[in-house]
């Protein structure tokens, strides 16, 4: 999957209800990032059914763009991801979790991009991705990790712990939707 070229600080926002089948990729692609190593220069929340509660935590961080990234009904097969950069109400018909999505990005005040993944199903109870859709989460992931990882330096050409001039990047930090399991937290 290609995706566009993505410069500068980013705060990728997992959106969706992991109760609701497919509607929970987002929180799930935001907590696998979490695993991978990134610069200073990226934030991942998953920010569960309610993202404008984490708009101050947003806000914060200075991003110059927040990736949303959610399961979007667009009438396509299950599995297929769209960016909306600029979208209107037609674009995005299926947007569930609370502020529309043009009051969302004007509040946050720098670029905003959704990643849309059409669901096969969004029940209730259903607390596993379908086929088509955690095959998408899997392509996605790959193609975030090589859009958001920085190099690690220009002799080397890749992220590493182990860099031979010092500069082996972190755990990334992840923000967590508060649940009943899981006290809202930071972790390093």
């Amino acid at each position: 999957m290609d995706l566009p070229r993505i410069d500068g600080r980013v705060a990728l926002l997992g959106i969706g209800d992991t109760l609701r089948g497919d509607d929970g990729v987002g929180p799930r692609i935001a907590r696998a990032l979490k695993f991978l190593p990134f610069s200073d220069n990226c934030l991942f929340v998953d920010a569960g059914v309610s993202p404008e509660a984490y708009t101050g935590t947003v806000r914060e961080f200075a991003p110059d763009l927040v990736l949303l990234v959610d399961a979007v009904e667009m009438g396509a097969p299950p599995g297929h991801v769209e960016w909306f950069e600029g979208w209107d109400s037609d674009q995005v018909s299926a947007w569930t979790h609370g502020l529309p999505l043009e009051v969302l990005a004007e509040f946050l005040d720098c670029r905003v991009m959704l990643l849309g993944i059409q669901p096969a199903t969004t029940d209730f109870g259903q607390q596993r991705l379908s086929p088509a859709v955690r095959a998408a989460a899997r392509r996605l992931l790959v193609s975030l990790r090589q859009v958001l990882a920085a190099e690690c330096c220009d002799d080397c050409s890749r992220i590493h712990a182990d860099c031979p001039k010092g500069r082996g990047l972190r755990r990334s930090k992840l923000v967590r939707s508060p649940s009943m399991a899981e006290p809202q937290a930071a972790d390093e």
